[in-house]
Formats: structure tokens, sequence, C-alpha cells
């Protein structure tokens, strides 16, 4: 009943402090979620986006090592052992670079990934010189069998003749 007896221009300018206060109240709120929004943005961009960038290099770098080392297994040229080792320093640099960041951020949980990752990288290195030295021994045993055949083969060749003459 209040309002009813109140004058035309206070009905109005109740009505506009109410207005006024609800588009404050929700311009407060857009601002707090912005800010929140802003925030999340710049941890995505300083955190994840490096994370993941670091991690499609890394994977595409131990492609490039697996493929080189796989040829290197089949051939035993030199050379192909050579052109993987660049891809093996960029995966040494990115796995270094997932330490960097996690230490930047304080981020625990990266921090442990980085030192795993150190410790498979380095497993995987002592592999990959372990699988050179293999493959040096096969390829100086596989000399020694073709010289040894190629003695026995000569040795034959000497028995045989004489064989042949009586024979022919």
């Amino acid at each position: 009943m209040m309002i009813k007896n109140r004058k035309l221009s206070v009905k109005i300018a109740a009505g506009f402090a109410v207005c006024l206060t609800i588009t404050v109240v929700l311009g407060l709120l857009a601002a707090t979620s912005m800010i929140r929004i802003s925030k999340a943005s710049k941890e995505l961009s300083d955190v994840h986006v490096p994370e993941s960038a670091i991690a499609q290099t890394i994977e595409s770098a131990t492609r490039e090592i697996g493929y080189f080392m796989v040829a290197y297994s089949f051939n035993n040229d030199h050379s192909w052992w050579d052109r993987g080792q660049p891809a093996l320093g960029v995966v040494t640099e990115q796995v270094k670079a997932v330490g960097d960041l996690a230490g930047r951020h304080n981020l625990p949980g990266l921090k442990q990934t980085a030192a795993e990752l150190e410790r498979l990288l380095q497993s995987y290195k002592a592999t990959i010189t372990d699988s050179r030295t293999a493959a040096e021994h096969l390829s100086a045993a596989r000399e020694q069998c073709v010289a040894g055949a190629t003695e026995c083969s000569k040795h034959l060749d000497a028995y045989l003749k004489p064989a042949e003459r009586r024979t022919g």
C-alpha cells in the first residue's frame, strides 16, 4: 500500500534504482568472471600450451630416432646412426624443458614426470648405444664367417680339383 501512496516520480526513481542495482551486481559478476577467465587463459598459454608443444616435439623426434636406428640395424651404415643423433639431442633438450617448465610454474606432478622422462631417456640412450655395439659385433662376426667360408671354399676347390682330373 505504501507504493500506491507515493508520487509517480518516486516510483520511477525506485524502479530506476532497482534496475541500476541489478546492473551493477551483474557487472561485478561479469568482471570477476572475466578476471578468473583471464587467469585461466594465462595458465593455459603459459603452462599447458608449452606442455603440449614439448610433448609433440618429443614424440616426433623419438619416431625419427626410431626410423634411423631401424635403418642402421638393417644395413649397418653408420650414416643412419649419425642422422639419428640430432633427433636424440632434440629429445634431450625437450626433456630438460619439461623440468624447467615444472620448476618455473611450481608443478609437482610435471616435475615427477620430468624426472621419469629423464630416467627413461638415459635408459633409451644406453639401449641404443648397446644396440650399436651389438650391431658392430654382429657385423664383425658376419665378416669373420664370410672370411671363413671363403677360406673353406678355397680348400674345397683345391681338394676337388684332383678328383675332377681323375674322373674327367
